[in-house]
């Protein structure tokens, strides 16, 4: 399947930038990849695990780390290593911060973590839902209304007291590979 019209514009965009950006670099984990390929591998690996995009390892590697230096092997080693932090973010429901000592653990660039983070922080609460999701195979509670009515007084009765209670609970279908 071919790449989303995003992930392809800047692909197209920054193969020269790609070349130069890691050469003076000392070794570091995703060396040569622009920072702006990388948000855009981040931004594709989340789609795919989270949202339900088809997007395969060779597309990513075919149109973002083309020219980044990487050979196809390093470039899917990268990919792997950075869709497992991804999963165990998501897992674990890590902030911000615990994500970036994680990727600096990793002697990931620091641009990359910068990248990373902010993906992270503007996803979370997406990822957070859709695993709910996921884990919902059957009808869940969606809505609980209630009111409580006390009539206190009526021609025949001076005071009465009669309380009388109506919960609504409304349900809904869990995940289905659709939603």
């Amino acid at each position: 399947p071919a790449l989303p019209a995003q992930i392809r514009v800047v692909a197209a965009d920054s193969r020269a930038a790609a070349g130069a950006a890691g050469q003076s670099r000392a070794m570091s984990f995703g060396q040569g990849l622009p920072a702006r390929n990388f948000q855009a591998v981040v931004a594709g690996l989340t789609k795919r695990n989270f949202k339900g995009e088809e997007l395969s390892n060779d597309d990513i590697v075919e149109h973002l780390y083309e020219g980044s230096g990487m050979d196809s092997g390093a470039a899917l080693a990268h990919i792997g290593a950075v869709e497992k932090v991804l999963k165990q973010a998501a897992r674990e429901a890590w902030d911000p911060s615990a994500l970036e000592a994680r990727l600096a653990d990793m002697e990931m660039l620091p641009e990359h973590i910068q990248v990373f983070a902010r993906s992270w922080q503007n996803e979370r609460l997406a990822v957070h839902e859709a695993l709910q999701k996921r884990t919902a195979w059957n009808n869940h509670l969606k809505g609980l209304n209630w009111r409580l009515d006390v009539k206190s007084a009526s021609r025949d009765a001076a005071e009465l007291n009669e309380p009388s209670a109506i919960v609504e609970l409304s349900s809904g279908a869990g995940y289905s590979a659709g939603a």
